[in-house]
């Protein structure tokens, strides 16, 4: 079964607003070459959702998976998307759709399942939970996505994969850098451009896992400096 990957942004009338979001669709796609990666929106730019998904359609995929690249899980998550996936469902059938919390077993058995056993060459982690301005409670909140995010891809990822994961500078944050530290070879701080200057938010790259599941041999340094190339701004 033909399987494809949408990137499901917000959108804005700047024109401007989606190249961060372009610029992790191309490298998805380097890293996926025989994967459909496609970029679709909530509003002011195109394609849409449905528009995205009727194009994969005709071009035979029938596996479909929305992975949502908001900064927070506001309204839109809450709301909008659940009830647009849920149309889709109903006018497609025959397609398969993956959403839900990605704390939930249900949702993580999901993906289980889909991936049939196979290792992924990435995993990009967008997570942040409801922030309550209690530092230490914060902090623990932050690291406990991010260690989800990390258990999740030190069992599906690749010798050479990378994982892509949003944390915030404060609290907490060299604890997360670390943790990183002790499972990739190459660890690389981003902070992207979209992101407001007073904001705390940064991206930690991962890349090459130190310990690979039996029968997989770890990855090397040169392979894993690589990793500096994949920037997401």
């Amino acid at each position: 079964m033909k399987t494809a990957l949408i990137l499901f942004a917000h959108g804005a009338r700047d024109p401007e607003w989606a190249n961060p979001m372009r610029r992790v669709q191309a490298a998805v796609q380097a890293r996926q070459p025989g994967v459909p990666v496609e970029l679709a929106f909530l509003e002011f730019m195109s394609p849409t959702l449905s528009e995205s998904i009727a194009g994969l359609l005709a071009g035979g995929v029938r596996k479909i998976v929305v992975m949502p690249m908001f900064i927070a899980r506001g309204g839109h998550l809450k709301r909008d998307l659940p009830e647009m996936l849920a149309a889709l469902r109903v006018a497609h059938p025959d397609v398969e759709f993956i959403q839900g919390d990605f704390r939930e077993d249900a949702v993580l058995a999901q993906l289980h399942e889909r991936l049939e056993g196979r290792a992924v060459d990435l995993v990009i982690s967008d997570m942040a939970p409801n922030l309550s301005g209690v530092a230490s409670a914060d902090s623990a909140r932050i690291a406990h996505v991010c260690e989800l995010a990390l258990e999740f891809a030190c069992g599906h990822l690749k010798p050479d994969g990378a994982l892509i994961v949003k944390a915030f500078h404060g609290s907490g944050f060299s604890q997360i850098v670390q943790m990183f530290k002790r499972h990739f070879v190459r660890v690389v701080e981003r902070k992207p451009k979209a992101s407001r200057g007073e904001s705390s938010e940064t991206f930690l790259l991962g890349r090459g896992l130190k310990n690979p599941t039996p029968g997989q041999a770890p990855a090397d340094d040169v392979g894993a400096a690589s990793a500096q190339r994949i920037q997401v701004e």
